[in-house]
């Protein structure tokens, strides 16, 4: 049977403006993404009575933790999105964002805070500017 994957190449992330209907804008220039993910934590529920099925381990699943979305841009200091994502960071304010396949056939929209970004300034590269979202709540996928 032929694959059926596909190119990730022209995948958006895209931030919200709170607005009520909210827009979405692209934010440019970003390179590879990582995430969201879902991890589902699981509890050890193992007994004494766990011995009659071969003396295994036993668990449940409990609360989804969904990780953290990263991803890298090469940095335009004036760059409206570049500013909005260094004011959401440093105003420690949750926004909506979207994570929409090349296709645009597939929607991951998600809240989260801006945690982490960093100024990059190599010798022999661009500029860059690497962001992590910590993801609060659900996943959608539309």
């Amino acid at each position: 049977m032929a694959t059926q994957a596909r190119s990730a190449y022209g995948t958006k992330i895209k931030m919200g403006d709170g607005a009520s209907p909210e827009t979405f804008t692209e934010i440019p220039e970003v390179g590879d993404i990582t995430g969201p993910g879902i991890d589902v934590e699981t509890e050890d529920v193992t007994t004494h009575g766990s011995a009659v099925s071969g003396a295994n381990r036993e668990f449940i699943p409990t609360l989804i933790t969904n990780s953290d979305c990263e991803f890298e841009l090469n940095y335009v200091h004036s760059d409206p999105m570049h500013i909005a994502l260094r004011n959401a960071a440093q105003n420690r304010t949750k926004k909506n964002f979207q994570k929409v396949n090349p296709e645009a056939t597939e929607t991951i929209s998600f809240s989260g805070y801006v945690v982490g970004i960093a100024f990059a300034d190599p010798v022999d590269g661009a500029r860059k500017f690497p962001v992590t979202i910590k993801v609060t709540g659900g996943l959608t996928f539309s």
